[in-house]
């Protein structure tokens, strides 16, 4: 039988996924699930299976099937599996039913990290990453959509078997191949509509945080229609919270919701519990710094941040717009067109109206309309005015609507967290520290989707999709302890400088030893 240790060179990744699975993972959370040796077939080791989903995720192979191929043809994946080979059904069914557990394992990796000196980091920062699910884009549409969809492959239907009886009837002569063709487009039709009609009757409307609805999905309803830099996807917004030294994931967890407004809280708190139980204490955040992108600026991440006594530096969609170091740059050559602005309007003090450049009347309709920084006088103009009005493509830029709508700044709204926020990001030593966001998180996404090729969730459903970002960040973490390790071994001074822990040196030469005593049996 291959022997891992032999096999597996010691100092790299696959090494310490065997090493870690094998020696510091309590194996008493799968008891429960494969304790079976009184009734049926013995089980599979789950350790062997979790090391084998482990090392295929390392390598991009996502697909059981695969996984299955590499057990029987792959030296790594044969001696990982101490030469068994568990088929696809059983690694698919092991990966979808880990649930809390894989959570356990992500957590006995963070103990690790910390015994190595790994998160002692005082930075962290938070992103998210749109990865593409197990869904189908043209599934997706509003409840309204989806109807005039299945009414459409109806008539669709209908059409297809009046021209098959037409011909019937004129008894004319289809070539077999042809008629074949449109049997199976016509059973095709029929079943996408039985779908649609299924789905409709059997769910309800997605509702979005601003009341409205939102797009469902036929194929996997948790997912969401999202936009990212390629284009717009269906699938997943995975999170992660990422520590600044050793890059370290501390916390993640997978949305179906492609905004990030609302992710800090949980995102936090579970980093906290995380962190608690790795060794620190009840407040393992409090004083730490988070960082993150525009799309974070919202009234309730950073009340999450308020309430973990974090540092926070989540700056507004328009700081760069105001730091004159990004004024000159991306300057187009063409000539903007001016628009009118608020000083291009006259004030009537005797009727509380302003007066448009073009002679029409705005009428006061709000004397206090607040967002939840400020708060504005609103002056809205006649719909039939604004209609055939000559000057309308210069008016107030950003405006869409039918009749033109002036807001007048009267006060900041008191307390306003994203207003004190703004004041905070315009500072050049906080600017400073907000930019080193983008050197902590992203290579962290870079190496996921990049290098280890997890580009995509190939599961359906938000709690599986969950158990498949806990494992792709396992992966991640475990690559940092293994090359902490590395560097140790060959002499180089450790992450944050720990080239003599007590606690690095224990792991490897415990693993070095294993590794002779391998070497002397053989």
């Amino acid at each position: 039988m291959l022997n891992p240790e032999r096999e597996l060179e010691s100092g790299t990744l696959e090494h310490a996924i065997h090493y870690i699975i094998e020696e510091r993972i309590n194996g008493s959370i799968f008891l429960n699930d494969y304790n079976n040796d009184e009734t049926g077939r013995p089980a599979y080791d789950p350790k062997i299976l979790l090391k084998i989903i482990l090392l295929g995720y390392s390598r991009g192979i996502l697909s059981s099937r695969k996984l299955e191929q590499a057990c029987l043809e792959n030296i790594k994946f044969m001696a990982m599996s101490c030469g068994q080979s568990p088929d696809h059904t059983t690694l698919s069914k092991f990966m979808t039913h880990l649930g809390d557990k894989v959570q356990k394992v992500f957590e006995e990796v963070l103990l690790i990290c910390h015994e190595l000196g790994l998160l002692s980091g005082t930075h962290l920062s938070l992103d998210g990453l749109k990865l593409p699910g197990n869904a189908s884009k043209d599934s997706s549409g509003t409840f309204e959509t989806l109807k005039k969809k299945r009414e459409k492959v109806s008539k669709k239907i209908e059409q297809l078997r009046e021209e098959h009886a037409e011909r019937d009837r004129n008894a004319e002569e289809v070539d077999e191949k042809e008629k074949s063709r449109e049997e199976d487009r016509l059973k095709r039709l029929e079943r996408e509509s039985e779908r649609i009609e299924k789905f409709l009757s059997q769910n309800e409307p997605r509702m979005g945080r601003s009341g409205k609805e939102v797009q469902s999905n036929i194929t996997d309803n948790e997912s969401a229609r999202m936009h990212s830099r390629k284009g717009p996807t269906q699938g997943f917004n995975a999170q992660a919270l990422v520590i600044e030294e050793s890059q370290v994931i501390v916390s993640n967890e997978a949305y179906g919701s492609g905004h990030d407004q609302g992710v800090g809280e949980k995102m936090l708190a579970k980093a906290s519990l995380n962190l608690k139980k790795a060794g620190f204490g009840e407040e393992a955040l409090k004083g730490k710094k988070v960082s993150a992108d525009c799309a974070y600026h919202s009234e309730e991440n950073l009340e999450a941040c308020n309430t973990h006594e974090v540092d926070a530096y989540i700056p507004d969609h328009l700081f760069r717009s105001r730091n004159q170091k990004f004024d000159t740059r991306h300057k187009s050559n063409r000539p903007k067109k001016k628009k009118f602005e608020e000083s291009d309007f006259k004030y009537n003090e005797a009727s509380d109206s302003y007066e448009c450049p073009h002679g029409k009347e705005l009428k006061l309709t709000a004397r206090a309309s607040k967002t939840r920084e400020r708060i504005y006088r609103k002056y809205i103009a006649n719909e039939v005015d604004c209609q055939n009005c000559p000057l309308r493509g210069k008016c107030l830029s950003g405006k869409r609507s039918k009749r033109r709508c002036l807001s007048i700044y009267v006060s900041k709204v008191e307390g306003s967290l994203r207003e004190a926020m703004r004041i905070k990001i315009d500072d050049p030593a906080n600017q400073k520290i907000y930019n080193r966001r983008i050197g902590i998180v992203e290579p962290v996404f870079g190496n996921i989707r990049a290098n280890k090729k997890m580009n995509r969730f190939t599961v359906r459903g938000l709690k599986k999709v969950n158990i498949q970002w806990t494992l792709y960040c396992l992966v991640h973490n475990l690559e940092k302890i293994s090359k902490a390790q590395w560097k140790l071994k060959s002499g180089e001074k450790g992450p944050l400088g720990a080239k003599t822990s007590p606690i690095l040196l224990l792991l490897t030469s415990e693993i070095m030893l294993k590794d002779e005593l391998c070497k002397i049996a053989a």
